[in-house]
């Protein structure tokens, strides 16, 4: 005899209304915290070149806070140098939403961006020749986006080379204070490019691959300089960078891919007995608003995962695991091991063979 199930009831279809719902919390706003410094919301950015249209950003989600030193990592074409043009006000995003410092990307017009360039945001390119005047020395550069300010009028004369002077020594470059950029090492020209964009004590700096031209030593001790500017003068810094090894020296990383964030890597120093310490790095898969997310390719390589995964939900956890071998409603291999399992546990079996046995004992 076998075991039939009983079919549960069926699903409930979602209404109008139901549909309705789920769409309004999907556009609803996100509230953050005051902390919040730099907020993207499903931001799109699409060029169109030749009649063919390029998505450099697909709904991309980003929250910086105020103070973080945070890098920006991906691979060439992900979206992130676009993110970054965005965000400094050189470029305008296509739909989504932006805010950095109370400032709405998409509604500034000419006059109002052109302030928040001056004196909200700084900026550091990777070509170390777009960053200074060639000929004005290294003070005089330090000193010209003051002279250029424009709310509260520019900076006095006297003032401005005392704050110029403040930035190198700050950067361990004071010495070189009279040299023009030529006279300077490219790592040189990058501190004082870094002392330029701190000029107007901005809420955020953003730095394009900073290191992308230097050597290995001389880009650490750039990298060295960025995060000694944040320790000491609190100024949040958001650095693109494909160097996995500066990316590793900061306590957050944000990956992006295919124009969204995939993952976050928050990294903090333990203490163990012993009084040594270490740093622990944790990596987080980013949930966007529909519920999806990306599982890394370091992760789902090893184990073949391609066109599914099965999810089991457990009480403090949700599991992940290869789909491949997953069961399926229309597998009946599944149905019939089940029922022959079934029946075989309490001697029913409709194909068990008759015993043939001769229980008569011998005659001899």
């Amino acid at each position: 005899m076998s075991r039939h199930t009983t079919p549960g009831p069926p699903p409930a279809t979602a209404t109008l209304a139901d549909l309705e719902r789920r769409a309004a919390d999907r556009a609803a706003p996100r509230h953050h915290d005051d902390d919040a410094l730099i907020v993207c919301d499903r931001l799109v950015r699409i060029f169109s070149a030749e009649g063919v249209e390029v998505q450099a950003l697909q709904g991309l989600d980003l929250l910086v806070r105020r103070g973080e030193l945070t890098a920006i990592v991906g691979a060439s074409g992900s979206g992130k140098s676009t993110l970054l043009t965005i965000l400094a006000g050189l470029d305008t995003p296509s739909a989504g939403s932006a805010t950095v410092a109370g400032y709405d990307l998409l509604a500034m017009d000419a006059r109002t961006r052109l302030r928040y360039r001056r004196e909200t945001v700084g900026f550091i390119w990777q070509r170390t020749s777009h960053n200074l005047l060639p000929y004005l020395s290294a003070v005089q550069n330090v000193a010209l986006p003051m002279k250029l300010r424009g709310r509260g009028g520019p900076v006095r004369g006297r003032d401005r080379t005392r704050r110029a002077l403040e930035l190198l020594d700050l950067l361990g470059i004071a010495d070189r204070r009279d040299h023009r950029p030529d006279q300077l090492s490219g790592g040189e020209q990058q501190r004082v490019a870094i002392a330029v964009a701190l000029a107007n004590n901005p809420s955020v700096v953003f730095a394009d691959e900073p290191t992308g031209e230097l050597d290995s030593t001389t880009a650490a001790d750039v990298f060295a300089a960025l995060r000694h500017a944040n320790a000491e003068l609190g100024t949040t810094i958001l650095v693109v960078t494909h160097d996995n090894s500066v990316a590793g020296q900061v306590s957050r990383t944000v990956s992006i891919r295919d124009g969204r964030t995939s993952t976050e890597t928050l990294r903090s120093t333990a203490h163990d007995e012993q009084g040594k310490t270490s740093t622990v790095s944790r990596e987080y898969t980013t949930i966007d608003r529909s519920g999806r997310l990306q599982l890394p390719t370091e992760f789902t390589r090893p184990l073949d995962i391609r066109d599914r995964v099965l999810l089991e939900l457990r009480p403090d956890h949700i599991e992940v695991r290869p789909g491949q071998d997953a069961d399926t409603p229309d597998s009946p291999r599944d149905d019939a091991a089940d029922s022959t399992r079934d029946d075989a546990a309490d001697g029913t079996r409709d194909d068990a063979p008759e015993d043939t046995t001769d229980d008569t004992p011998d005659k001899d």
